[in-house]
């Protein structure tokens, strides 16, 4: 039987959504097979699981999509592959770490893509989700169709106000933004999260924090910041530019998995303040960026 009729007729000794099962099929690429066993239901996002190092082939990982997985050959999906996309679990750590809880607030998410942040508010209780994002037809089906999430296509994250935001919904200012952005530097996002925000006390914004996207491009080589001093100085200047708009360092981590590439990513909690104080932050700040890499 030809890959192609496997991934067509969805054959029912493949168990759907499952984390492990074995191999029944011809040899083929390992991407092809994760979506004909149904434990993804896209190649796009195979790659993505695999390239993040959660997926084993006879119990040894494997990054490279184009393995050839042979019959017989066990395989097995690591982490919460029940969401959308592997960012959730980024920010399910992040609320997790930091003790956040969405549950009955207003909630922003910026570059909210297929919508595994958007995911992550929802499952966690949010009163509501404006999810936002620059590019068109990108967030699952299974998110944008939540009753608690407004899916806003087409919308620069640079360009929200508060009058921006009564436009597009009815729902309170935020009480907690997060947000997945790249190609983009935060220093540019910080001004939209500030006014948002406002001066409320209990109101937070978690961001991830990408160093290949904030060091200059001399620095990057294709496409992966590999110098842990480089990647630092990338982290504090996004930090100190946080200051520079009132907004507060508050709780600081790696991200728990690896951006595209291998890309090493953190995590960052913010809070609006008057005199924010980025110096007490300094050291550990670099303790995280230049730890070893695991």
């Amino acid at each position: 039987m030809s890959v192609a009729a496997i991934l067509s007729q969805q054959e029912a000794r493949f168990v759907a959504h499952s984390a492990e099962t074995v191999w029944r099929g011809p040899q083929t690429r390992l991407d092809r097979a994760l979506v004909a066993t149904g434990m993804v239901d896209t190649r796009n996002r195979a790659q993505a699981v695999i390239a993040a190092g959660l997926v084993l082939v006879a119990n040894r990982v494997q990054r490279k999509p184009s393995y050839s997985v042979t019959e017989g050959q066990l395989l097995t999906l690591q982490g919460a592959h029940r969401y959308v996309s592997r960012a959730a679990q980024k920010l399910e750590s992040a609320l997790t770490k930091f003790q956040i809880d969405p549950e009955d607030l207003s909630t922003l998410d910026l570059g909210a893509s297929t919508g595994g942040f958007t995911q992550v508010l929802a499952e966690r209780g949010a009163a509501h989700i404006l999810a936002v994002d620059v590019g068109h037809g990108q967030m699952h089906p299974s998110v944008a169709s939540l009753a608690n999430v407004t899916n806003i296509e087409g919308e620069n994250a640079r360009d929200l106000t508060r009058r921006r935001w009564q436009q597009l919904t009815a729902a309170p200012l935020p009480q907690l933004i997060v947000g997945d952005l790249s190609f983009i530097s935060l220093q540019l996002i910080f001004p939209v999260v500030t006014e948002l925000l406002g001066k409320n006390p209990s109101a937070s914004a978690v961001l991830l924090i990408k160093p290949q996207f904030e060091a200059g491009k001399q620095r990057v080589k294709d496409g992966v910041l590999r110098d842990p001093q480089a990647r630092f100085e990338a982290v504090w200047e996004v930090v100190q530019a946080a200051a520079a708009n009132g907004l507060q360092l508050t709780a600081f981590a790696r991200s728990p998995i690896a951006g595209n590439q291998g890309n090493i990513e953190f995590l960052a909690q913010w809070v609006p303040s008057s005199a924010p104080n980025t110096e007490e932050w300094k050291t550990e700040v670099a303790s995280v960026c230049l730890r070893e890499e695991s």
